[in-house]
């Protein structure tokens, strides 16, 4: 649909809408299976039934499954594939229901979770193996690989992704989950003498996260020059997205035959969400961290400890335990809401 369909379809639709509307339950017994099976190891089974409860009531269910085992990427670091591998379940119910000659009530309540292995972005170009890349605060990830001594997973040491778009090389695998996905939708429509009063409510939430390969090399370890200090680069990018939104309308419709036609309604939308974003490390002190008091450049009676090395730092002393090595942590917390009246 093009052009604005803010007065029939909801919000932020400016500039068009795609419909998608549910196929409804139907007033006769009705099954349907489907069964897809493709490369890359694919298959996916479908399966729906419909038909009447009662002479008033009537519902329809729907379930599909899909699982690919291979993916359209392969890692050289150990032959395992990514993008689009993994599982996914929909299950979707339906009731339908004729609440007297002119109150009719549809509600839908369905829920998708999946466990896939995709990959979405590739590292081109060569490694950066200066010691210190630009921007960073410590030694480069790539530069383990002129060291001797250092350890990586495979034994891949360039980026095949220069030759093979299809190749990547890391050692921490892609995974992305989604769970607690709910939708309920209902609509509620009395039939008045030429025109209709409808009520539409939804409400939506899910709980995603996604994990990657933050630094994009198989690198795991290796002895920083002219020292005994073993550097551990690699690192892990943790995305999380928990979001729910709901929305309540109701409109006064026209439905008399003639060349005037007319819609008026209110609408009102909410939505939340939290979106952490970490990055976790492999350097196991990490775990374990100490923290010092500034001190100034003078010994005071109140910051005693300062005492060389850590002039002018008092003397570390334990933090609490950091089992997941979070190195970087930006979370956003996100609300929006929208109340409109309309008429056309």
């Amino acid at each position: 649909l093009r052009g604005p369909q803010g007065t029939l379809y909801g919000r932020n639709s400016i500039g068009g809408a795609i419909n998608v509307i549910s196929r409804r339950p139907t007033r006769e017994i009705y099954a349907e299976g489907r069964v897809i099976l493709g490369n890359y190891d694919l298959a996916q089974y479908s399966l729906a039934v419909s038909g009447p409860i009662t002479d008033w009531l009537r519902f329809r269910m729907v379930a599909v499954y899909r699982d690919q085992n291979q993916g359209y990427f392969t890692n050289v670091a150990d032959g395992r594939t990514e993008g689009a591998n993994g599982h996914s379940l929909y299950v979707e119910g339906q009731l339908e229901m004729d609440l007297g000659p002119n109150l009719d009530l549809w509600y839908k309540v369905n829920t998708f979770r999946f466990d896939d292995v995709g990959r979405a972005t590739y590292q081109l170009g060569p490694y950066d193996q200066a010691q210190f890349t630009t921007g960073s605060l410590g030694p480069g990830n790539s530069y383990g690989f002129t060291q001797p001594g250092f350890t990586q997973l495979g034994s891949v040491t360039t980026n095949p992704a220069n030759t093979d778009h299809r190749l990547f090389n890391v050692n921490t695998p892609t995974y992305n989950t989604l769970r607690d996905n709910i939708t309920h939708t209902l609509h509620l429509t009395y039939h008045a003498p030429g025109f209709d009063i409808r009520y539409i409510g939804g409400f939506q939430q899910y709980s995603y996260v996604g994990l990657s390969d933050f630094d994009q090399t198989p690198i795991i370890s290796y002895t920083f020059p002219g020292t005994a200090t073993r550097i551990f680069p690699n690192a892990t990018a943790d995305y999380r997205e928990d979001r729910q939104w709901w929305s309540n309308e109701i409109n006064f419709v026209s439905t008399s035959p003639g060349p005037f036609q007319w819609i008026v309604g209110l609408f009102q939308y909410r939505e939340d969400y939290e979106q952490p974003f970490f990055i976790h490390s492999d350097i196991p002190q990490i775990a374990t961290p100490y923290y010092s008091t500034y001190c100034g450049f003078v010994i005071t009676a109140t910051c005693s400890g300062g005492a060389s090395p850590f002039y002018p730092y008092s003397t570390p002393v334990a933090a609490a335990p950091q089992a997941d090595r979070s190195v970087y942590l930006v979370n956003t917390l996100g609300e929006a809401t929208s109340a409109a009246a309309y008429a056309q």
